[in-house]
């Protein structure tokens, strides 16, 4: 069981009435989503329910304060159908965005509605104290009380605990350990659990973007740092501690197989010894161009047409390496290049990059380019959220399909 989540109910055990009740109400709660406002016999036809059980069950959740009448609609025969909505202010979840200069929060309702959206620069060193001022902010800017939340997900640079949703350790944010789940939980009253950021951008990609019915597909962030998220058939994989997706100490030809401290005086592995934001520099250095990131290189590189092709060729042939590794092990059905390098190389990158693992190993996932290009990691989080405030609402695992509004 993830932290934040609602004890197992003894109700909801094999044959046992409670789980049938609560399916049935999960799948109206997604019918509502996706409609918007339905009638009772609307109800029951997208669910496949009677049209008695589709009424007892909307008695049900409308007792409970989840759904409401908005109007009626009119029927050519009998009567007319009164029209039922969710409520949208029932719960609400929290995301944010972190990395060290600053961090992003937004605030949805149970509808993913966005409500609120802030963005603040990091100048504490304490980081409980950063993330409760970011919380509390985008809460004030959407008029809603902190008790209304009925979940909060963060989404960080690090690695997470798959169980217990704690950080326990992140590369670029020096101050966050393990423990600072629990230190949120208690100042702000509020269910809380950590996110990896590349699996957070999955999950935005799958729910959002370029992997919507992909049921196998690889996630690679490339920027400041080298992620990884592992979807396979539809879940993400975490590993047994949290470290799946740490891409960036995969050891691949022509760079150290041992850990090594990089310039920043960070520890860094192989692949991102050879594609890491510093070497991407020098590779466009190489090719003639200079510029102040890896992502304006990649971006100056796309644009000079066949004269910045060299650079491109060079830097597609070193992810190629980590790629093609990972493809002939996994055999995904798609790769997506994200993060700032990624997104700046646009489909010129990932083509080349396609062609490059198709010739290293024998199957060849299509790679394309991100499609979620603004806040992956907060609608990553948002979204993860969301399915945590329905489970709760409902009492029963599962995912909901939410769109939500740009922030």
């Amino acid at each position: 069981m993830s932290a934040g989540e609602p004890a197992p109910d003894r109700q909801y055990g094999p044959g046992r009435p409670g789980l049938l009740r609560a399916l049935n109400e999960q799948a109206a709660l997604r019918a509502l989503l996706a409609e918007g406002s339905v009638t009772r016999a609307r109800i029951a036809q997208l669910t496949g329910l009677s049209k008695v059980t589709a009424s007892s069950l909307i008695e049900r959740l409308e007792t409970r304060g989840l759904v409401t009448s908005v109007g009626t609609t009119d029927g050519s025969r009998g009567p007319n159908a009164v029209n039922y909505a969710l409520v949208p202010d029932v719960c609400y979840a929290v995301g944010l965005d972190v990395d060290p200069d600053r961090i992003v929060a937004a605030t949805v309702d149970m509808t993913g509605r966005v409500a609120g959206r802030v963005e603040l620069d990091v100048v504490s060193g304490d980081p409980a104290a950063a993330v409760c001022l970011a919380v509390q902010t985008t809460m004030e800017e959407a008029g809603v009380p902190l008790g209304r939340v009925g979940q909060i997900v963060v989404g960080v640079p690090g690695l997470v605990d798959p169980v217990t949703r704690d950080l326990r350790f992140s590369w670029d944010l020096r101050d966050w350990r393990e423990g600072l789940v629990d230190a949120l939980r208690e100042r702000l009253g509020r269910p809380v659990a950590f996110e990896n950021d590349a699996n957070a951008a999955a999950l935005a990609e799958a729910r959002l973007g370029a992997a919507a019915g992909v049921a196998d597909f690889l996630l690679v962030s490339l920027g400041r740092g080298i992620g990884l998220a592992l979807v396979m058939g539809g879940v993400i994989y975490r590993g047994a501690t949290g470290a799946a997706g740490e891409l960036g100490f995969m050891p691949v030809p022509g760079a150290p197989a041992e850990m090594t401290t990089m310039r920043d005086g960070s520890l860094g592995g192989s692949f991102q010894f050879l594609v890491g934001a510093a070497n991407v520099l020098e590779i466009a250095r190489d090719g003639g161009i200079v510029a102040g990131s890896a992502a304006a290189a990649v971006r100056r590189a796309s644009a000079m047409g066949p004269a910045g092709a060299p650079v491109l060729e060079e830097l597609a042939r070193r992810v190629a390496l980590g790629i093609g590794g990972l493809s002939a092990a996994l055999d995904p059905a798609l790769v997506i290049l994200a993060g700032d390098v990624g997104r700046a190389g646009g489909q010129t990158l990932a083509r080349r990059v396609e062609l490059a693992v198709a010739r290293m190993v024998p199957v060849a996932p299509k790679v394309v380019t991100t499609a979620v290009r603004t806040d992956p990691v907060l609608h990553g989080a948002l979204l993860s959220g969301l399915d945590m405030v329905h489970q709760k609402v409902l009492g029963l695992d599962g995912n909901s399909s939410i769109v939500i509004d740009s922030p």
